[in-house]
């Protein structure tokens, strides 16, 4: 492993050794046998580590209530000012979605029966130009061996 390697895998894996992958376990023991920088590095991990598992002493209830009440201090009383909204006119129609739904029942309730008939007849074309199409006709074995036999004989 060169040290390179090493640093790397300290940085993404930390300096507990069983968090690394098995391959790189003992070519890691290898190396901090032999090098005094991968020492070095190791140790500075292992502080950085310690670091990072180090909790805080919890709060006594009257330190977190003074901390809770100066935050609440400050905070603005109306922290989200409102737009001011504009009269509406009552005279004017504003469509809605439900207002527009029932318009669109009126006109096309109606329309219903005159869509499924157009439905209907495309159907019924399309079915026809199916059936219109003409079809393979299967040829007999004997008339096609017959045209392999005069093609053989007067093809060349």
């Amino acid at each position: 492993m060169t040290p390179e390697e090493f640093r790397a895998l300290l940085d993404t894996y930390g300096a507990d050794l069983t968090r690394w992958p098995h391959g790189a376990r003992q070519g890691a023991q290898r190396l901090l046998e032999d090098s005094e920088a991968a020492r070095d590095a190791f140790a500075d991990a292992q502080a950085f580590d310690d670091v990072l598992a180090a909790r805080e002493p919890a709060l006594r209830p009257a330190a977190r209530n003074r901390l809770i009440d100066s935050i609440l201090d400050d905070l603005p009383d109306d922290p989200l000012p409102r737009a001011p909204q504009q009269p509406r006119m009552p005279h004017m129609f504003v469509p809605s979605a439900r207002s527009a739904a029932g318009v669109a029942a009126l006109v096309l309730r109606p329309l219903v029966p005159l869509w499924l008939s157009c439905l209907g007849l495309g159907v019924a074309i399309g079915v026809g130009f199916y059936l219109a199409q003409p079809r393979p006709v299967a040829i007999p074995a004997q008339m096609e061996s017959g045209w392999i036999e005069t093609w053989a004989t007067y093809g060349r």
